[in-house]
């Protein structure tokens, strides 16, 4: 990095014999050249002072921006899961999906479980969950088919004809 330095700061001065009119349009002008140029060095100097702040934060351990680590109870943590172990435990009538509804409800409003199952809402939708399930219970489902009863068939041929006398009701 001081190689690029020296190289740019040794370049400064530009050679004052070039004749701008001799250039082709190739050529970037002389003007071009030290716009670059003063342009490269500002870029330069600004990532020098960027770097500098960088290792004194590195090198300091500055904690002046840096949050303030807070642990929050009632959300996500173990407390939080042990409760809901409780609740699922002394509330063995509802399944997944209704403890799921009220985790979730109580969760939103920053109440406790029990106080979430009270709330009119979850009540609301416990009622309505039940009736759902009732109806799908009691309609069928498609899948059951009356059950035919399997005949015997006969093995030998006396057996087929007396077999089949009586299916005819001869």
């Amino acid at each position: 990095m001081e190689e690029v330095k020296d190289d740019i700061t040794n370049d400064e001065t530009i050679d004052s014999n070039v004749n701008v009119d001799e250039t082709t349009e190739n050529e970037p002008t002389l003007e071009t050249v030290t716009f670059q140029k003063n342009k490269a060095l500002k870029q330069r100097d600004e990532k020098q002072v960027e770097i500098e702040e960088l290792k004194a934060k590195l090198a300091g351990g500055s904690t002046e921006n840096k949050p303030a680590q807070t642990v929050d109870k009632s959300d996500d943590g173990l407390r939080s899961e042990l409760e809901t172990i409780k609740f699922t435990v002394a509330n063995k009538e509802l399944d997944s999906d209704n403890v799921a509804e009220i985790v979730d409800y109580a969760r939103g409003k920053g109440i406790s479980l029990q106080e979430a199952k009270k709330s009119p809402v979850i009540e609301a939708y416990l009622k309505a969950d039940q009736e759902q399930k009732s109806l799908s219970e009691a309609s069928p489902d498609g899948s059951r088919s009356p059950k035919t009863k399997t005949q015997k068939q006969p093995a030998t041929f006396d057996e087929h004809e007396e077999w089949a006398r009586k299916q005819m009701g001869i």
